[in-house]
């Protein structure tokens, strides 16, 4: 909470910028925990940060910063740091003595909490950057808790005399400050230091080195930041009562808000607004519900008041339900856009929200962010799903009961998102509307099935549409696969080209590949570096289904389950006993010779060719 100094600091410098205060009330003080329990909390924070979009992210904690600066350089944690492109600011920088390398004291006093100490890192930076400092250290832990409680004068006194008579008799000619709490004694200090001494405050060397950062890193706000708020606020996941108190305690003339925020719930403490509330609108406000939002407003053109009476257990006030012609009134004002699939995306609201950098979510990406488990995306034109069935079929038969069958085949994917497990395998499908908005996706296989012109009154043409679907795969990592169809034409020459850090591995059934999923005569055969073959002998003549299509289903879905790990007897199961799904190519009657098929699943024209 000691960073509130340069929280003020950094407001003042740079104006235009938009800063998140955070304070870890909950696991208050630091000082005397161990490095791996604060390591754990670096962890979840600054995650949870990046989550929410930081470009900067300033540890105000010397204990922290000392913590973070004895992480290995491949630690889990700086290496996710890294790839996510977000540059972490200790305060324990070489600039925080700008102020001493200009005029150098002579004998330099850092107190600091007792892990600061320990560490070392302030007794390196002098020796390195005033090689003729005569330089000591105290720990002060007393310190920390005199000013969390702000007891009486006397009591401040007592802490600061009590730390400085370890240095008895050795006069420092200069005070580092070297816990942002320790500013809070500045007239204790005063009282017991000579009155040459001077004290130093870091944090105003750094607030200055920072807003020099952002302008030569290329970070700086362009301009004025329309979401910048009047009056500031300050986040916390503890009681928020409790950093009022403490505010009221030390006195600040400042005026901030107090809001809760679980850092690592991107819909915590903000205001939300839920845009279209069909099925998965109605989820996501479920869902947004238990997540501690500050605010949550529903918006439908096509609903009635009367219609979502039973939102009223929620005590919803009638303003936050905006229903009619003007229902997108007032969405710039927004921290958070959920956006229902069946919502147009490039509705004149949403440009605006864009414009003002207000983030437009969809549940997909809620769920991917959270989920555990194994996930298998599925998209495409036609046969979506069938692979999406026959995926879960695999799992589940390879782990009963931890399988889930989510997306547009089954129920709205937040609904579920509470029962994954680290043992889950959750089969997802996807339409180009829950791929369009998509910021980040993660998966362990996306399978790309074929692509024909479909949904052009929503993406304007082809090129929209392919551009929609092919997102996907420019979202996904190093540790994903893309399978795909080989024998796609759009799939290679539109979708592909659009780059993906994913491993692509193809599958045919009209050639014999070097690697893949493929047939080879009537075997079924799947093959990659590194893994074990799997063939399944004489499968053309085995199989219990019928339609090229089905088997080029079959083909993906196999060999994304494979991919992720299904044992090599289930997979041989489930292929031979596929017989293909309801209502699609089902035979139901015969008359005078003719045989007539219920396809009620195609719905295009390229899916009733293939029928």
């Amino acid at each position: 909470m000691g960073g509130i100094e340069l929280y003020r600091l950094l407001r003042t410098l740079l104006p235009n910028e938009r800063f998140f205060y955070f304070a870890d009330t909950r696991n208050n003080p630091y000082g005397e925990k161990s490095p791996d329990i604060i390591a754990g909390y670096l962890d979840s924070i600054l995650k949870g940060f990046c989550l929410r979009g930081a470009k900067l992210i300033l540890v105000a904690c010397n204990t922290a910063s000392a913590v973070w600066l004895d992480l290995d350089s491949h630690h889990p944690l700086k290496t996710f740091m890294r790839e996510e492109g977000v540059d972490v600011v200790p305060m324990l920088h070489p600039q925080v003595l700008a102020e001493l390398v200009s005029n150098p004291p002579k004998r330099l006093l850092v107190a600091a909490t007792s892990l600061t100490v320990a560490s070392g890192h302030y007794l390196r930076l002098v020796k390195r950057y005033l090689p003729e400092t005569d330089v000591r250290q105290v720990a002060a832990p007393q310190w920390v808790r005199v000013v969390e409680t702000m007891g009486d004068a006397n009591e401040r006194q007592a802490a600061v005399d009590d730390v400085l008579a370890q240095v008895e008799g050795w006069k420092p000619d200069t005070l580092l400050l070297g816990c942002t709490h320790f500013s809070r004694l500045t007239a204790e200090l005063q009282n017991r230091l000579d009155k040459s001494c001077r004290i130093v405050n870091p944090v105003h060397a750094l607030a200055h080195f920072v807003a020099g950062y952002l302008d030569v890193r290329g970070l700086s706000a362009a301009g004025p930041n329309p979401a910048t708020e009047n009056v500031p606020t300050l986040f916390t996941n503890g009681d928020p009562d409790a950093l009022r108190n403490h505010l009221a305690l030390w006195k600040e003339s400042e005026q901030f808000q107090v809001r809760l925020l679980d850092v690592r719930d991107e819909l915590a403490g903000k205001r939300i607004d839920i845009v279209g509330l069909g099925m998965t609108g109605q989820s996501l406000f479920r869902h947004v519900m238990n997540r501690g939002a500050l605010r949550v407003i529903l918006r439908d053109k096509g609903k009635t008041l009367e219609q979502f009476q039973h939102l009223s257990d929620h005590r919803l006030a009638d303003d936050d339900l905006r229903f009619g012609d003007a229902y997108l009134q007032g969405l710039e004002h927004s921290d958070l856009i959920l956006r229902s699939p069946g919502v147009p995306n490039d509705l004149p609201e949403f440009d605006k929200a864009r414009e003002k950098n207000i983030p437009i979510l969809g549940d997909v990406e809620l769920f991917l962010q959270e989920a555990r488990g194994d996930i298998g995306l599925v998209t495409g034109t036609n046969g979506k799903t069938t692979t999406t069935l026959l995926l879960h079929e695999f799992f589940n038969n390879d782990r009963p009961g931890q399988a889930m069958l989510i997306g547009n085949v089954g129920q709205p994917v937040l609904d579920r998102l509470d029962e994954t497990r680290k043992e889950s395998r959750i089969a997802l499908e996807l339409s180009s509307f829950q791929i369009e908005t998509l910021n980040r996706a993660r998966a362990d296989v996306a399978i790309l099935l074929n692509l024909t012109p479909d949904h052009l009154d929503r993406h304007g043409d082809f090129a929209g549409y392919a551009e929609a679907k092919g997102r996907l795969i420019t979202l996904l990592d190093a540790s994903s696969y893309v399978v795909y169809n080989l024998e796609d034409p759009e799939i290679v020459n539109r979708i592909l080209p659009m780059g993906t850090k994913a491993r692509t591995v193809p599958f045919s059934t009209r050639r014999v590949l070097p690697y893949g999923g493929m047939l080879d005569g009537s075997d079924l055969v799947l093959k990659l570096e590194g893994k074990s073959p799997f063939v399944l002998e004489n499968y053309l003549n085995r199989k219990r289904f019928t339609g090229d299509h089905n088997l080029e289903n079959m083909l993906a879905a196999l060999l994304g389950a494979w991919l992720i790990g299904v044992r090599p007897e289930i997979l041989a199961e489930v292929a031979l006993a596929f017989s293909g799904v309801e209502y699609r190519i089902e035979p139901f009657a015969l008359r005078h010779g003719v045989t007539y098929f219920d396809d009620s699943k195609g719905t295009n024209p390229d899916a009733t060719i293939k029928a």
